[in-house]
């Protein structure tokens, strides 16, 4: 019986040694991955021909770069989609601080949140022209696009838009600014 109790007592002591030694390497695991979660993400550049991976330092801007921000900004920035005005925020994100208050205060209040979730439509945006000029520190970007509305009430209706913008490049990318651009200056004129 005394030999039953020391077998299970070095059992317990080889079992304790072994899980101090597992504890060890998961606090090694998590330091480790807390290292790694604090650098500059990737930066993938995807064209129709390649796909570049670009570190956040020797990342510059191209002109892929600003027509795929511009791209996402028009397409999140959707005034008349019912169904994705929970997405506004990702072309708010993109904004210097003082333009986005300025949206936040005048012009996405609840009351007009609430009437584009009324439409009932959804949207199709077509890009018919997408330019733009560096000058300085600044990007002079001008956006035509169609967009197609379509709603359960109404018939399809067409709005031509044309977005003028200044674009402020930030001297370096972040896990905040990922684009390495924020948009200072917004003006919206409907053609049609």
């Amino acid at each position: 019986m005394k030999d039953q109790y020391k077998t299970t007592y070095n059992d317990l002591k080889k079992m304790n040694t072994f899980l101090k030694g597992m504890c060890f390497c998961l606090v090694i695991i998590c330091l480790f991955t807390i290292g790694i979660s604090n650098k500059d993400p990737l930066i993938i550049r995807e064209s129709l021909d390649k796909i570049e991976t670009i570190s956040v330092e020797s990342s510059q801007l191209e002109t892929f770069d600003v027509d795929i921000m511009l791209r996402n900004f028009v397409l999140n920035f959707d005034f008349y989609n019912s169904y994705r005005v929970n997405q506004i925020y990702m072309s708010l994100n993109i904004m210097t601080s003082d333009l986005r208050q300025k949206f936040l205060n005048e012009v996405f209040t609840e009351s007009n949140l609430e009437n584009i979730r009324n439409l009932n439509a959804v949207t199709n945006t077509i890009f018919d022209e997408i330019s733009f000029k560096q000058t300085g520190d600044v990007i002079i970007a001008t956006v035509v696009y169609t967009r197609e509305i379509e709603s359960f009430d109404a018939e399809i209706e067409n709005k031509v838009v044309r977005l003028d913008l200044v674009i402020d490049i930030l001297p370096k990318r972040s896990k905040a600014n990922p684009y390495g651009m924020l948009i200072s200056e917004y003006k919206r004129s409907i053609l049609g």
